[in-house]
């Protein structure tokens, strides 16, 4: 079973932001329409949760940038046999 606002976060980054963007403007309104300050009080809560979640979700579109980048500097040296690059003689310390 599918839950409201999309499920189980398995979507395109694109289809998350939209989805935690419609939880802030819900939540937005929620504040808005607060009768009292219990309401006003859980509506600060609910919006420090969707904030977390905001930040969350930034935080891993920069992790994978960071491991596709890691990835293709593994496949370079791959490429090259695995082996260290070459420097001036005497530079690796055999005193070649």
């Amino acid at each position: 079973m599918q839950r409201q606002g999309g499920g189980g976060g398995h979507g395109s980054p694109d289809e998350i932001r939209r989805g935690i963007d419609a939880m802030a403007a819900k939540v937005n309104a929620l504040e808005v329409s607060a009768s009292d300050d219990w309401q006003r009080g859980v509506a600060k809560v609910l919006r420090a949760l969707v904030e977390g979640q905001a930040h969350a979700h930034g935080e891993f579109g920069h992790h994978k940038k960071a491991m596709d980048l890691l990835l293709l500097e593994i496949f370079k040296a791959r490429e090259g046999g695995g082996r260290p690059p070459q420097g001036r003689p005497g530079e690796d310390g055999t005193g070649a």
